[in-house]
């Protein structure tokens, strides 16, 4: 598919071009090179004082023909110069014209070359046929010369083609001077910021980009977030999410949905000097798993108590947006004094102040259930908090057993997937502390059967509200900013955690890379909020599109070119007239969109023309050679 965006032509008038005098056929162009371009058109031409001026040189060239080589050769230095600068990007509307359409060029060219040719070779014979003693010397120099001077602009003229493509393989696309009444949008081509920066690595250029560039790697310095739109086997992980994880040297927290990112690039994390710590409950990647106790952050002395606690009630309570949210309201109230009971009650040892405890508390039988909310209201930490809540509950028990059994039933959905005994494994210790994120280089993977997204989708919420938390509070900003990785994001939910993040939390050193399957999946979760969720972001990758709506909106937001619309109409008295007219195009087409190679992907970035780049493959290309180890999953 051809991305670049056409430039326009001057528009032309009765009477020009390739077929313009005798019309079209063998006649037509017998006619035109025989009889119009040799004799009519130099005639024509003496209207013009340029094309006048040529003819006079050439007139000259036959009777003064030694002082004519020499100001020949200078005519040639200028016709050098001036192809030179033909091909210099910044000369505006009529060497784009050269620049990006150079086999129209020299077809138009041909035409008024070959002329000069024959004028030149019926001379010579003229002459050789009214000389009885044949030619002089000087003229036969003078006819070598013109000759010359034709054969050169053939050859001129045939290498316009070379010329334009050298120009643009060399100096990428041209400074635009088109019209832009109906938009001006244009690719990218302005990459040098990109090549060789430090970041997180977006691609490769094509041959969609300026060859002077062709091979290098890109990578966009913006520490705003990043967002990859991406339909489910287009290859994310290898384009994308991999090449990431073996080249960055910031933090990582990253989802691993299978378990294949750990084992491919945790070595390699290892290597660069990383802290790794695999969260794995399922034992997807073979490797030694970590464990992190979320209630190891709630101490007596924890100024923020109360509210982290809501903040694991948060994450365990996913808001569907359908029915009453009262029900879910009551049901956060519960489990946040339920687990403020836990974390600073003298009834539990430290070892049973873990989220098991709380799925135990919230399944007692209904008399052992009231005593514990009678014990609750003894508990005076908290700044009463506990007492408050444990009196609220026992309360609505009292008042309605009906509501309180519904409100009890939501808290328990909520918890069901503390009953998995794997899921218990990484809940009932802490082995690493979440601020060494950005005190050293640490990466956690967060690692999860794809089949266990759905019903074990709080675990990974917990773990990404808290890692979130924990960055704020921090307030030390890290050499690389600290990337969260979250990739099938749709299955998180809505999260109040990261809706309030987008906004604010790149300036505590922290940058999301959100991974989706298609726009639909943001805007069904942040719905009014979606395109904000977006803007946020300073770069958005698109690739293996197929769902109309993400479609229509890449070639929305890409813009609107002018281009130029050219009609052909055949006249009598044997005469072409070309019109051309200014028209707006779509950069991109949804259907274009849809049709985007396979190895290529759409970039756009914030305050920048969308750009067109190739896709990395972590394993083919020769940069990630021996970086990582083999996916357990081929």
């Amino acid at each position: 598919m051809d991305i670049s965006a056409p430039f326009p032509r001057k528009a032309r008038r009765t009477g020009v071009g390739l077929g313009a005098p005798g019309g079209p056929g063998i006649k037509g162009f017998l006619f035109r090179q025989f009889v119009y371009w040799p004799f009519v058109n130099p005639i024509l031409w003496l209207g013009n004082w340029g094309r006048g001026g040529i003819v006079l040189l050439w007139l000259a060239a036959l009777w003064w023909p030694q002082p004519m080589i020499s100001l020949a050769a200078l005519l040639g230095l200028c016709v050098v110069i001036s192809l030179i600068a033909r091909v210099d990007v910044a000369r505006g509307r009529d060497v784009g014209r050269w620049y990006h359409a150079p086999f129209k060029s020299a077809e138009r060219l041909l035409p008024l070359l070959v002329g000069p040719v024959i004028v030149g070779i019926g001379i010579y014979f003229l002459d050789q046929r009214a000389t009885p003693g044949g030619i002089s010397r000087a003229e036969r120099e003078t006819m070598q010369f013109l000759l010359l001077i034709s054969v050169l602009s053939i050859l001129i003229s045939g290498s316009m083609p070379m010329w334009g493509e050298l120009a643009r393989a060399l100096l990428g696309e041209p400074k635009n001077k088109a019209p832009a009444s109906h938009g001006s949008a244009q690719f990218l081509t302005e990459i040098g910021r990109l090549v060789g920066a430090e970041g997180l690595l977006i691609g490769r250029a094509g041959t969609a980009l300026p060859y002077r560039y062709a091979g290098r790697i890109l990578a966009n310095p913006d520490p705003r977030h990043m967002v990859t739109v991406a339909a489910n086997g287009a290859g994310k992980g290898v384009s994308a999410i991999v090449p990431n994880l073996l080249a960055y040297e910031g933090s990582i927290l990253a989802i691993d949905p299978k378990g294949e990112l750990a084992a491919i690039t945790s070595r390699r994390r290892e290597a660069r000097g990383q802290q790794v710590h695999i969260l794995d409950p399922w034992g997807l990647t073979g490797l030694p798993s970590s464990a992190f106790n979320p209630l190891s952050l709630l101490t007596l002395d924890n100024e923020d108590l109360v509210e982290d606690a809501a903040l694991v009630t948060d994450a365990l309570v996913v808001d569907s947006g359908d029915g009453d949210p009262y029900w879910n309201l009551e049901a956060r109230n519960m489990l946040q004094g339920l687990i403020l009971h836990i974390a600073t009650s003298l009834d539990f040892e430290d070892d049973d102040r873990t989220l098991l405890t709380l799925r135990r508390l919230i399944t007692l039988p209904a008399e052992e259930f009231s005593d514990l909310l009678i014990q609750m209201q003894r508990n005076p930490h908290a700044d009463g908090a506990i007492r408050r809540i444990g009196a609220s509950i026992h309360g609505m028990l009292q008042k309605s057993e009906r509501q309180f059994s519904s409100v009890l039933a939501s808290a328990r959905v909520s918890t069901d997937f503390l009953e998995s005994p794997r899921i218990s494994r990484v809940l009932d210790q802490t082995d690493f502390d979440l601020t060494d994120l950005k005190t050293q280089p640490t990466t956690v993977y967060l690692c999860l059967p794809a089949a266990r997204l759905g019903t074990h989708n709080r675990w990974l919420r917990l773990m990404i509200g808290l890692a979130l938390e924990a960055m704020e509070r921090k307030r030390r900003k890290p050499e690389h900013p600290v990337v969260f990785l979250l990739d099938e994001f749709a299955t998180l939910g809505h999260m109040r955690s990261i809706e309030n993040a987008v906004g604010q939390i790149r300036g505590f050193g922290v940058k999301l890379w959100v991974v989706l399957q298609d726009l639909n999946q943001l805007k069904a979760l942040y719905r009014e909020r979606w395109e904000t969720f977006l803007g946020n972001a300073g770069t958005i990758q698109f690739f293996g599109i197929n769902d109309q709506f993400t479609a229509q909106y890449v070639s929305r937001v890409l813009g609107e070119q002018t281009i130029m619309v050219t009609s052909k109409t055949y006249q009598t008295q044997s005469r072409w007239s070309v019109n051309e007219a200014e028209r707006g195009r779509s950069l991109m087409t949804p259907d274009e969109v849809r049709r985007l190679p396979d190895h290529q992907q759409i970039i756009l970035m914030q305050g920048q023309s969308g750009m067109v780049a190739d896709k990395l493959r972590y394993f083919a290309d020769p940069e990630f050679e021996g970086l990582f180890d083999e996916n357990p999953l081929l």
